[in-house]
């Protein structure tokens, strides 16, 4: 499965639960963490977002990300990846932003590069890892590091 953390920084286990879980509401849930169940084993009721949830949604999207939601669901000139069942957005699971570089260092041997921001007033830097697929970059991971 490909993810932007690095491989030591995470592990994923996945299973179809698909007719093993039944979804629960809040107060259900807190009651059986309370008794000793771990919420990774049950699954929240997904909720309808009222009106001023979606207006704050839609106002973010476009004040923070420079993008409308239409514009996010809108798949043409996206690629398709059939194996997966799922379009290629690139997009990451960091957030919508910028990474203004101001530093890496390339290994030619190992086939992977390291990037770098400027560090942040609380000392926080991000780092942006690639690895080389033959002519093309892939990301490998982007992290703060030295995050207070």
């Amino acid at each position: 499965m490909f993810s932007t953390y690095q491989s030591q920084d995470v592990t994923i286990l996945l299973k179809d639960i698909t007719g093993l879980v039944t979804p629960l509401g809040t107060r259900e849930r807190e009651a059986r963490i309370q008794s000793g169940v771990h919420y990774s084993e049950m699954l929240p009721l997904e909720y309808e977002p009222s009106p001023a949830y979606l207006a704050a949604y839609h106002d973010a999207l476009e004040r923070y990300a420079g993008i409308t939601a239409a514009e996010l669901a809108d798949t043409s000139g996206v690629p398709y990846l059939e194996e997966y069942d799922a379009w290629y957005t690139f997009t990451s699971d960091f957030g919508p932003g910028t990474f203004a570089c101001t530093g890496g260092e390339v290994d030619e041997a190992a086939g992977t590069a390291l990037l770098w921001t400027e560090p942040r007033e609380d000392g926080g830097q991000a780092e942006l890892a690639l690895q080389r697929d033959g002519e093309s970059w892939h990301i490998r991971s982007h992290r703060i590091v030295n995050n207070p």
